[in-house]
């Protein structure tokens, strides 16, 4: 077992054995979002990371990334991954797991689960400060959303009691098959995977325009026309994970690279890892076969956060931080 070296230390080559265990975080019209939190045993306080799962924006629940929670967990880091309402059924995504409302209900309640986990850190042995999140396909958007707006309403809607001075900034975001163009995504009808109580091969098939109120509002909640077209949102550094062999509208390896460039634009520190012919899922233990892409991309996922709680524990001194050249 490794000794941390400071609150903020994340070391991907130590080793710890990790509880979990469910904790209500919020009651919200009548609905009780539960989260699970896996927490290393150590002394502590240890890093905090919050998981936002994917799943078509209705599909699944806090447990489809526990691979991969207890994979970053065993090294040094408090996940936290979280259940939140879901976007509605429509027409042709019919199928919805779990409790759903309408927008912005799925973004208000993980930019609430973040402020939550972020005020009772100490509860879990972990640090409020440095806090990370980590999003997989439209777990992704989520996160990338929450990262760039989520200091402004509709998505703060949800008061958090005792402690309203807590934000949901991020020190860092960590997103796999993002979708990053929303707009390309709604009119994409080449959706070939099938699943209960959905249709295949038509456009919107992910109900985004009935889902966030028209073109317009899709347009406004698309990752690339944020990043591309505003000036007060927050850019944290940026892990940006793409498969590939995914050719999904709004997610595909051109889109990937145009979004890239956009948030580097916007001020953004951000890193593209493209994965060769992997799909849009393949992080996954228990999902995907077990494969370099997998082994490579979990361990990037490590060791990008070791290298921004490091940054986040000794910031750049541009003083201390100059070099004289004396010859």
């Amino acid at each position: 077992m490794s000794n941390l070296k400071s609150a903020l230390y994340y070391d991907p080559t130590a080793m710890f054995e990790v509880d979990s265990r469910d904790v209500e975080y919020l009651n919200v019209d009548g609905v009780t979002l539960v989260a699970t939190v896996f927490q290393p045993r150590g002394q502590g306080p240890f890093p905090m990371l919050i998981d936002v799962h994917g799943g078509g924006w209705r599909l699944f629940s806090r447990t489809r990334q526990r691979p991969i929670d207890l994979e970053l967990a065993s090294h040094g880091i408090v996940v936290v991954s979280l259940d939140f309402r879901q976007a509605p059924p429509t027409s042709t995504f019919t199928r919805v797991d779990g409790p759903h409302a309408p927008y912005p209900a799925t973004f208000s309640d993980v930019n609430y689960g973040i402020r939550w986990f972020k005020a009772h850190a100490a509860e879990f042995n972990a640090n409020a400060e440095g806090v990370g999140a980590l999003g997989v396909s439209s777990g992704a958007h989520n996160v990338l959303v929450n990262a760039m707006l989520g200091h402004e309403a509709p998505f703060t809607a949800t008061t958090l009691p005792n402690a309203v001075s807590v934000d949901a900034s991020l020190a860092y975001i960590v997103c796999s098959g993002s979708p990053v163009d929303l707009v390309d995504m709604m009119v994409d009808a080449n959706v070939t995977e099938a699943a209960p109580g959905i249709e295949v091969g038509e456009p919107d098939f992910y109900g985004l325009h009935e889902y966030f109120g028209g073109v317009k509002e899709v347009t406004a909640l698309s990752p690339l026309h944020i990043v591309s077209s505003r000036t007060d949102i927050a850019t944290p550094p940026l892990l940006l994970i793409h498969g590939d062999a995914d050719d999904m509208g709004g997610v595909s390896t051109d889109r990937q690279v145009a979004f890239a460039g956009a948030y580097a634009k916007a001020g953004g520190i951000v890193e593209l890892a493209i994965y060769p012919d992997a799909p849009h899922i393949f992080l996954n233990r228990g999902l995907a076969p077990e494969s370099e892409n997998l082994v490579r991309a979990l361990a990037g996922i490590a060791g990008f956060i070791q290298r921004q709680l490091a940054y986040t524990d000794q910031p750049f001194n541009p003083v201390a931080g100059s070099a004289t050249d004396t010859v």
